[in-house]
């Protein structure tokens, strides 16, 4: 009769310890997300570190030389106008807004004020009068000018992040206080089934190591198949994916060590409770 009321506790607390183990899981995802891919200073940093607003001012500068160009003024018109400064403002404040969840605004009104002022000024100097046509044409070269602008700092997949994101936190709002419950319901569980609360502590010991052990191994995985390294243009978009992907693969990596810390306190907790009734 004992041997099989201590079967059936056993393979009941096996299941509830394969049940925790799930648990932890998805608690260890859901930290990789918040302190990985869903935080916007790490996001910040990776567009930093991905040469983004210079590669974007290069862009931006070339289309706007075409568009002067192709409407007979020179090159100079743009000077003080389209700037690295204006595009890492205005790519600063793209990010921000898009990441809050916000319609991007975009700045551009000194930029066009410049634009117009530079042209008004060569116009001046050659003594051009300025007709209605004239000015009609230098509000069409400010708009598409002001359009390459507006397009060159923009970075789609920061709208996919922040759509992730919002689905992200409206899942976890709901889901993650259900995981905690029901994660603390089983660990009392197991430690109330057995005489002994270090038995019990052995299975949620199990739980935490298996959690870690399969976080850990499939960063490791990924990291050394190199998954992360996309190729996509243009080059600041490529840098960018691939820095932000290894960061998450880290983050993942770091929540595996963290678990085994974790993993290792209990233990010795369970070791020392063991001793207590020896």
């Amino acid at each position: 009769m004992k041997q099989k009321k201590a079967f059936m506790q056993n393979n009941i607390s096996l299941l509830f310890s394969f049940l925790l183990t799930i648990l932890f899981l998805l608690l260890l995802f859901c930290m990789g997300l918040f302190f990985g891919a869903f935080n916007d200073k790490v996001i910040k940093q990776k567009i930093n570190e991905s040469n983004y607003y210079n590669e974007s001012y290069t862009v931006i500068h070339k289309k706007a030389e075409a568009v002067v160009k192709e409407a007979g003024l020179p090159v100079n018109v743009l000077e003080d106008a389209v700037t690295l400064e204006r595009v890492y403002i205005g790519g600063k404040y793209y990010v921000e807004n898009v990441l809050e969840g916000k319609t991007p605004v975009y700045k551009t009104e000194n930029l066009e004020t410049a634009l117009r002022k530079n042209i008004d000024n060569y116009l001046m100097e050659h003594n051009v009068t300025v007709t209605e046509d004239i000015k009609a044409g230098t509000d069409e070269i400010t708009a598409r000018i002001v359009q390459e602008f507006q397009r060159g700092i923009q970075f789609d997949f920061i709208y996919s992040i922040s759509k992730a994101r919002k689905t992200y936190t409206q899942i976890i709002t709901i889901g993650l206080p259900i995981v905690i419950l029901l994660a603390a319901v089983i660990i009392i569980f197991l430690l109330r089934i057995h005489k002994y609360k270090h038995r019990g502590l052995r299975y949620i010991t199990c739980s935490v190591i298996s959690a870690s052990v399969i976080t850990g191994i499939t960063a490791i995985i990924t990291l050394g198949s190199k998954l992360y390294k996309v190729s996509v243009q243009p080059v600041y978009y490529m840098a960018f994916l691939q820095k932000y992907f290894l960061w998450d693969i880290q983050i993942y990596l770091c929540m595996a060590g963290l678990g085994g810390i974790a993993a290792i306190l209990l233990l010795l907790l369970t070791g020392q409770m063991k001793n207590n009734i020896s």
